[in-house]
């Protein structure tokens, strides 16, 4: 798992743009690591529901409560951020990649959750498609 303490909110690159204010891979938002995870609701209930296996793999949900505006109304709501409890031991993140496939949650979402460089997790969802081949 990468160090980078800023990704993209949607992608979770870690490299910025030449102007140096956006993704430099897909031009959305950047934003800190602890900052909530934008997955769907779906995502957010399967995560909840397997938090004892994250916490296995050193990673924890939290669910902050938060304001947000929308079209100019407060709207407060439950958020979920992942924390990494611990260092990840090599290959854990493949691991780690992979029980989040076996769990159907789409690889979209796993990107959302910014565990590593995109193109490295999109690698570890290719490598689950061709296990799963018979």
């Amino acid at each position: 798992m990468s160090d980078a303490p800023i990704r993209c909110l949607e992608c979770g690159s870690s490299r910025w743009d030449p102007e140096g204010y956006k993704c430099g891979r897909c031009g959305k938002a950047m934003g800190l690591r602890e900052e909530a995870c934008y997955v769907n609701e779906d995502t957010k209930r399967i995560l909840r529901d397997h938090a004892t296996e994250l916490s296995k793999c050193g990673i924890e949900l939290v669910e902050v409560d938060s304001l947000q505006k929308s079209f100019g109304d407060a709207l407060a709501g439950i958020t979920l951020a992942l924390q990494i409890t611990e260092s990840l031991r090599p290959g854990s993140l493949r691991d780690l990649v992979v029980f989040l496939r076996e769990l159907a949650i789409p690889d979209e979402e796993i990107l959302r959750l910014r565990l590593g460089e995109p193109e490295q997790i999109l690698e570890y969802c290719r490598r689950g498609e061709e296990a799963e081949e018979p």
